[in-house]
């Protein structure tokens, strides 16, 4: 069991180097919009590469502001279903907390038997740029999709538990 861990884990943590960079181009080959340091005011419905979203709030956590997003459904190998968009004090995206499914992800886990074939793994992920670097963190994993207030209570104790 161990040995699957570590084979999903891998699989996945190439997977994410080929999709999910916060900027340059992800594996749709279109360029990556979260975060996006040039938008100010992040407070409108929109489309990216993970499909149609609404902007849904902006809410404060011990003074950083974040905006939120839902997605229609996910999109593609690399669906979204809530996005929560990280700002600086400056008003500058980042970095974000999100909620997917990824296909890949699904299918090894299917294949090495840890979710049966009509189960669907989800992912929330934190997405930030460190310097040069686009780096990715997993904070969990679920069987099923997380409903729009328990991701905005995960990204609320994140938050806290970071003193941003």
């Amino acid at each position: 069991m161990a040995i699957k861990r570590c084979l999903l884990s891998l699989v996945c943590t190439i997977g994410l180097a080929a999709c999910a960079g916060t900027s340059g181009t992800g594996a749709s080959g279109q360029q990556s919009t979260w975060p996006d340091p040039r938008v100010a005011d992040a407070q409108e419905d929109g489309r990216d590469q993970f499909g149609t979203y609404d902007y849904v709030e902006t809410f404060e956590v011990d003074g950083t502001t974040v905006h939120a997003y839902a997605y229609d459904r996910l999109v593609g190998p690399y669906g979204r279903i809530h996005a929560f968009w990280i700002m600086s004090p400056e008003g500058m995206g980042t970095s974000t907390i999100s909620q997917g499914s990824y296909d890949f992800t699904t299918d090894v886990s299917r294949e090495l038997g840890e979710i049966g074939q009509n189960q669907r793994l989800y992912h929330v992920d934190m997405y930030r740029v460190v310097g040069e670097l686009n780096t990715h963190s997993t904070l969990g994993m679920t069987l099923g999709p997380i409903s729009y207030d328990d991701m905005k209570r995960i990204v609320t104790e994140y938050l806290e538990k970071q003193g941003q």
